[in-house]
């Protein structure tokens, strides 16, 4: 004590009440931070240790706050710690399993907006015609393909481009039919909106020069009239419907494939644009086991989900963290590279061609109506639209859809948007 403060003491002294409360009060104070300090130490005691710690690492945190760290924690499918070496090291446990990252960076998971994971997963074992240089090259694949193919399959996949070709052609059917006398063939472009068939194929879709053009699509034909082909959009539905299904055995091969591949890049979360329902209940299956290592936010088209899912009550983002459901997925028009996306202008290279509406645009009222119930029912509206008519066109219907409906936390997007008026 102070001279000030004993010089006080003395002017001032103490009652003895004064005293007396003064002591249970202090008394008070100590028991208060006793039990405090207890619970505390409780707590560090009781704190789950991390399943998981990644240290000596480069941690981009994507938090302005933090932008770096050197260690994640990881408990279950969570990160619950982020911070130095010794910060996370409070959270090391008997059974916590620990990665020296050795300096190298580590991020947080990718998320792709847009996938078809199906078929992305079947296209990992099927011909690859990506980067084919030729036509020739194009052609010698698919009969060395289709020797080991066991009758009665097909020969799918694809994902070929014309444009790396000299002169860059459509192929046509003439390129393979010698390769493949009975091997049906049907390989993709690799903007997933025009295909090739070979001969067999068209016989089975029956496919002839008399066939018309569905509404949203084109039989591509040659000078006299007859089919290339060459399927764009909706016309590729006439061998969709003849096309053997999935077995329940290749599509969950074909979504565990996808699933390795996403891993291997860093991919955990997607959202699957018109999955059909099996691949949706291959996703639950694999969640109930323990196996779905990719969160999936799965849109139906349109056509078929906007009832389905409106009948039982789905709202947007209904579901689980790894598996949810409540949006649909509609189709304005076509591509760019298959020359199916709508312009207001033609093509410069086919000055008689704009480009198609999709067939769920055949009329454009039956596209708002959908929207319209999609919207009232809670359920998230995703639609693909490349060229500047296309793009027009959906906003048009979205305006409609807000007008009639008014504000709401919505999440509509328009996929690709590549060419904007």
């Amino acid at each position: 004590m102070t001279l000030e403060g004993i010089a006080s003491f003395v002017a001032n002294p103490i009652r003895k009440g004064e005293f007396v409360s003064m002591f249970h009060s202090a008394r008070r104070s100590f028991l208060w931070s006793a039990i405090l300090f207890l619970a505390l130490a409780a707590w560090a005691q009781t704190k789950p240790a991390a399943n998981l710690i990644i240290n000596n690492a480069k941690v981009y945190t994507v938090d302005p706050t933090q932008p770096s760290a050197e260690a994640v924690a990881v408990l279950d499918d969570r990160i619950v710690a982020v911070g130095s070496n010794a910060d996370i090291e409070a959270w090391h446990g008997p059974k916590t399993r620990m990665i020296d990252a050795d300096g190298k960076l580590l991020l947080p998971g990718f998320n792709d907006a847009h996938v078809h994971f199906v078929p992305g997963g079947q296209q990992l074992d099927s011909i690859d015609l990506n980067d084919a240089t030729s036509a020739q090259e194009f052609a010698k694949r698919i009969g060395a393909r289709a020797k080991n193919t066991p009758k009665g399959e097909w020969v799918t996949g694809g994902d070929w481009d014309e444009t790396k070709w000299t002169p860059a052609a459509l192929p046509t059917k003439e390129l393979i039919d010698s390769l493949t006398p009975s091997t049906p063939v049907f390989v993709g472009r690799y903007d997933g909106h025009m295909a090739l068939a070979n001969s067999v194929v068209l016989k089975l879709a029956g496919i002839t020069a008399a066939t018309p053009d569905p509404p949203g699509g084109t039989i591509v034909r040659d000078a006299k009239g007859n089919p290339t082909g060459a399927l764009k959009d909706a016309a590729m539905d006439f061998v969709n419907k003849v096309m053997p299904p999935l077995s329940h055995e290749q599509r969950l091969h074909a979504v565990q494939r996808a699933l390795g591949h996403a891993r291997s890049v860093g991919v955990t979360s997607v959202q699957d644009m018109n999955p059909e329902y099996e691949d949706i209940a291959v996703y639950a299956e694999l969640l109930q086991r323990g196996e779905l290592t990719t969160r999936i936010y799965a849109a139906p088209l349109i056509t078929q989900g906007v009832d389905d899912q409106t009948k039982i009550g789905i709202r947007h983002a209904f579901g689980s963290d790894y598996l949810r459901i409540g949006a649909v997925k509609a189709y304005a028009d076509g591509s760019l590279g298959s020359a199916t996306a709508y312009f207001f202008e033609p093509f410069t290279n086919q000055p008689e061609n704009r480009g198609l509406l999709s067939d769920e645009m055949h009329p454009p009222e039956l596209m708002r109506d959908r929207m319209m119930k999609a919207d009232g029912a809670g359920l998230q509206i995703c639609t693909h639209a490349i060229g500047d008519a296309g793009i027009s066109a959906i906003l048009d219907i979205y305006t409609d859809v807000l007008k009639a409906h008014g504000p709401a936390d919505r999440r509509w997007r328009i996929e690709h948007a590549q060419h904007m008026a």
